[in-house]
């Protein structure tokens, strides 16, 4: 029996080798591959970091310009602004010296007027019946030219007419004397 645990033993140490050996040799393959995926991920952590690092500087270039723009932008909107601010400057004191200088008129315009009247009252004349008769005047003047322009637009309104219905006139004497030529 001795024997038999001997040889028992031997095949359980035999067995517990190839099993140590088999172990030793898959932790060996498996050291290998994880040696692999090391240096694989080694790689492609590089192209990444680099994809990254391109992929940053794209970023921060488009930043850039869309900054660059808005600003650009900003700046046409404040030129713009300060343009029309200047336009209205302007406006303002153009519509500003026009309004002076007719206030101007119209005070020296009542100063004559003033004047004119005082002049007439000394001569013993009554102002309303003057500036009434100068009215009357003015209006009668108005008129007449109006009445000369409608006049006058009559005339050739006419004239039109006349030419029009003379030349109706020739075409029609034209067609009589081909159509008597023609029966001939």
């Amino acid at each position: 029996m001795a024997q038999y645990e001997i040889k028992r033993a031997k095949r359980w140490e035999l067995q517990q080798r190839e099993a140590i050996e088999a172990r030793a040799s898959q932790v060996q393959e498996l050291h290998s591959l994880a040696q692999d995926k090391l240096q694989s991920a080694k790689t492609l952590h590089k192209e990444a970091v680099s994809r990254i690092k391109e992929s940053n500087q794209e970023t921060l270039n488009v930043t850039r310009k869309v900054r660059e723009m808005k600003e650009k932008d900003l700046q046409d909107r404040i030129d713009a602004v300060l343009e029309l601010k200047a336009n209205q400057d302007a406006v303002h004191d153009k519509v500003a010296t026009q309004a002076a200088k007719y206030q101007r008129k119209v005070a020296e315009a009542k100063a004559r007027l003033d004047n004119e009247k005082e002049a007439m009252v000394a001569q013993g004349i009554n102002p309303y019946e003057e500036f009434r008769s100068r009215e009357f005047e003015l209006e009668a003047r108005r008129r007449e030219k109006r009445m000369q322009r409608r006049v006058e637009d009559n005339k050739a309104a006419l004239a039109n007419k006349l030419l029009a219905e003379e030349s109706v006139a020739r075409r029609e004497n034209i067609k009589i004397k081909k159509n008597k030529v023609r029966m001939t």
